[in-house]
């Protein structure tokens, strides 16, 4: 098996940090062996020596990692994944629970428009449901009947809404014994309830098992494909990062402004798909649609081009209030380096700041965004989308200003493709 495989295998099972860090270090250790160069017959014999030395290593860290915290190290290892279709929602635990989810969406016409009930979970500790409507009345409650008859209603937790189109959710704490088939009342004029069955999820061993997964440039996405009537419904979803939550997986349009690069699905023959999406609630835009064919032999191809990733990071910086050419005082954000190249009072009460933000630099990811403490307007790039300067007001007789950079944002450059025979994406 190769190093990097093994690596990859490694780091798919969600052992704890301390014992992860000193088994990817033991890991390094061989890889860097095998990189050494020697003659074809000794590299052969050192490749092979490293592995050993690797999966050596490995298991005696896990056995004495056992020996120490034999409790932790097991229930790391039999962590299950349960996903909530609708919602994005995917849930960790040391056991599956008993969990139930709706597995298709239900569309109601009402009138010239419709409202779609997306997703609901319901478990031991929470029962949450998305919806969203199209040309249709928004709803703030509803009513859950259970299948002994017991009835509940709840408010809208939250919402969202345009002249035209509206998303909603409701939440619950607690159980509601919600299972199989369950009725769900809508205060319409005329009131309408409609049917619906809460299977219970399904648990996987890994995200890989939950879909497709795609790693590239240090992120994992996993694309779940199911089938909704004569479309294919794709689901993203990544491991919660650290240091970074995903901004945009680019659906519909590019995952930044300046892009012409948004993700794409393609059939067999190389034609792009229409894709259509459900606004949902969560951030980002993480679920979409496109047309399946019944052609004998139909695939598709599934390509993210970018992913646009936001950082929690801040920093301050004191620069000058009133106008300085050639500047260029450069600091680091989340790993980025951002130059002030200079500043400039452009009227007595307001400061232009220009940055460059250095975005040919590094090949495989670009900042193009921050923020600053502070009402502000900005510039960007047309080509590459990225802050060219940021202007707010300052007091009009200050020499200088202490400014505090926030949320800055990236893309990680790919592609993750994704690939699926007709056969996969099934009822």
């Amino acid at each position: 098996m190769p190093t990097d495989e093994l690596k990859r295998l490694m780091e798919s099972i969600p052992l704890p940090d301390e014992l992860r860090e000193r088994s990817r270090a033991g890991i390094a250790a061989a890889a860097l062996e095998r990189q050494r160069p020697k003659r074809r017959y000794l590299e052969r014999r050192r490749g092979k020596r490293a592995l050993a030395i690797a999966a050596a290593l490995l298991a005696l860290l896990v056995l004495s990692a056992g020996i120490a915290n034999h409790d932790r190290v097991w229930a790391a290892l039999r962590k299950t994944f349960q996903f909530s279709p609708g919602t994005g929602i995917v849930t960790e635990e040391e056991s599956p629970s008993e969990r139930y989810v709706l597995k298709k969406p239900i569309v109601l016409d009402i009138g010239k428009g419709k409202i779609t009930i997306t997703g609901i979970l319901s478990d031991e500790e929470m029962t949450y449901i998305t919806m969203t409507g199209e040309q249709a009345p928004r709803i703030d409650s509803l009513e859950l009947v259970n299948e002994q008859g017991e009835a509940l209603t709840l408010k809208r937790t939250m919402a969202s809404w345009t002249t035209d189109e509206w998303t909603t959710s409701f939440w619950q704490k607690g159980r509601l014994s919600l299972k199989g088939a369950i009725k769900i009342r809508l205060p319409l004029q005329p009131a309408r309830e409609v049917e619906a069955r809460l299977e219970q999820a399904t648990a996987a061993a890994s995200y890989a098992e939950l879909g497709k997964t795609s790693s590239v440039n240090g992120l994992s996405v996993t694309a779940i494909a199911d089938r909704v009537g004569d479309r294919a419904r794709i689901s993203l979803v990544s491991p919660p990062q650290t240091s970074f939550r995903i901004d945009s997986y680019g659906i519909i349009t590019a995952a930044r402004y300046g892009s012409n690069n948004p993700l794409t699905v393609m059939d067999e023959t190389g034609t792009p798909l229409e894709l259509s999406f459900v606004r949902g609630m969560g951030a980002p835009q993480s679920e979409f649609y496109f047309p399946l064919s019944d052609r004998l032999g139909a695939s598709y191809t599934m390509s993210i081009p970018e992913i646009s990733v936001a950082y929690p990071e801040e920093v301050t910086v004191k620069l000058p209030a009133v106008t300085t050419e050639g500047l260029n005082k450069t600091f680091e954000i989340a790993g980025y380096p951002v130059t002030i190249t200079k500043t400039e009072r452009v009227k007595p009460g307001s400061l232009r700041i220009y940055t460059d933000l250095h975005t040919e630099e590094q090949p495989d990811r670009m900042l193009y965004n921050l923020d600053v403490d502070r009402s502000s307007m900005a510039k960007l790039d047309d080509r590459t989308g990225a802050v060219e300067y940021m202007e707010f007001e300052v007091e009009p007789n200050a020499k200088s200003v202490t400014v505090t950079f926030t949320r800055p944002t990236a893309v990680l450059r790919g592609p993750w493709i994704f690939e699926w025979t007709a056969d996969e994406i099934q009822p």
